[in-house]
């Protein structure tokens, strides 16, 4: 058996913008690797359209999640249509139609705020619609696109039912031809979508972005901040800027018990935001020097950028331009400069309630840089929380 290529498409959407530009991007892709196909040889494409927004965060990310179940459910159908051969139960029209109709429900009852509910008819309208457009596209520009139909064999894996909600919701199709050998490969290519070239990727509570920043993933694994503030204290120290960390990560709760409303502890919040950065950035200048390999490998994973695979982004609203790691000599550049060496600063934007976080060659030229924001995670039990964004308008100019 071929080893696996370590190339897994995962591919994001916001479908509130424009669609043909994204599904032609993800049609190329999966047409260039099917019309490669040998006998015994598969690939399979992990399709992954989660949506992206502060606010509502959870119905977005549902409503996504929903389009991956309709796309799953179309796609099937097309395919068992045309007489196509679907290699598992889980790849059937009545088991995907079962599944997809279960998350709608589930969605339909979700609690919301108001202005959700009501935008809720037309959100899962443009769901549906976005998924069965995709479906389409990729069975009638890809599948049908010079290849032998009756050799070929489908299965469509949507992970998300065996992970309970645990984890990401994946839309996976596999294609092979029919063959006593079977070889896999995956291929890889990030799309996302954005309303500016200030991308935000990563979204941490303070005490959590500073675990992240030193500790690998998995390795120290516990929700209980204070179990962790002991654990850094004997791992590093700093146990006192910690503690008061941890503090004004709940000011709002803490405000909110001593009477004041949500509104006025949100803004009692906003003006600690200058203390937690002093904070965050004191923690990081004090052990990043003795830690820089390792904090520089988390810092990537934490963005996103860990590795050389194609990256995409569809930047802007009405008018969108496209970010090609493939088309741009300068964002491939940047990101192969991300897998070598570079040294981070993290400091405070003048007297601003943001942190500008820098990369640096070794000779001391900016490969990329962006901006650290502070806000909370809203709902009943709100957290200061951290945005970190990175400055990609230089190479929409491009």
């Amino acid at each position: 058996m071929k080893p696996y290529k370590s190339l897994i498409t995962e591919v994001s959407f916001n479908f509130l913008k424009p669609l043909k530009s994204l599904f032609t991007r993800i049609v190329d892709k999966i047409k260039s690797a099917i019309s490669s196909l040998d006998f015994g040889k598969k690939i399979s494409v992990r399709i992954n359209m989660n949506m992206m927004n502060e606010e509502t965060i959870d119905l977005k990310s549902r409503l996504g999640y929903y389009s991956e179940y309709v796309t799953g459910y179309e796609l099937s159908k097309l395919i068992e249509q045309a007489g196509g051969n679907l290699t598992t139960e889980r790849s059937k029209p009545s088991v995907l139609k079962a599944q997809m109709l279960q998350k709608k429900k589930e969605i339909l009852a979700a609690d919301m705020k108001d202005k959700d509910r009501k935008a809720l008819p037309g959100e899962m309208a443009r769901m549906e619609s976005a998924g069965s457009s995709l479906a389409n596209q990729i069975f009638n520009d890809v599948i049908l696109n010079d290849n032998d139909f009756n050799t070929l064999q489908f299965d469509i894996h949507l992970t998300g039912v065996e992970e309970k909600g645990i984890s990401k919701s994946d839309l996976i199709l596999t294609v092979g031809k029919m063959s006593k050998r079977e070889i896999v490969d995956r291929i890889s290519a990030s799309l996302k979508a954005y309303k500016s070239a200030n991308i935000n990727l990563a979204n941490k509570t303070f005490i959590s972005l500073v675990k992240d920043l030193f500790y690998d993933e998995g390795s120290f694994d516990t929700k209980n901040s204070q179990v962790f503030i002991q654990k850094f204290a004997q791992d590093y120290g700093s146990k006192k800027d910690l503690d008061r960390l941890y503090e004004l990560q709940g000011i709002i709760k803490t405000k909110m018990e001593k009477g004041k409303t949500k509104e006025a502890a949100r803004l009692d919040a906003k003006k600690t935001h200058g203390e937690v950065i002093e904070l965050i950035v004191g923690i990081f200048n004090r052990y990043y020097k003795n830690n820089k390999e390792e904090i520089n490998k988390r810092v990537l994973k934490i963005l996103g950028l860990d590795s050389e695979d194609d990256f995409y982004a569809a930047i802007g609203d009405k008018k969108q331009k496209v970010l090609s790691s493939r088309k741009s000599k300068e964002l491939r550049q940047m990101l192969e400069q991300l897998q070598s060496e570079f040294t981070l600063t993290l400091e405070r934007n003048k007297q601003t309630n943001n942190a500008n976080i820098i990369f640096k060659s070794p000779n001391g030229q900016i490969i990329v840089d962006g901006n650290i924001t502070f806000t909370d995670t809203g709902g009943k039990n709100p957290q200061g929380k951290t945005n970190a964004f990175i400055k990609m308008g230089a190479f929409t100019k491009k």
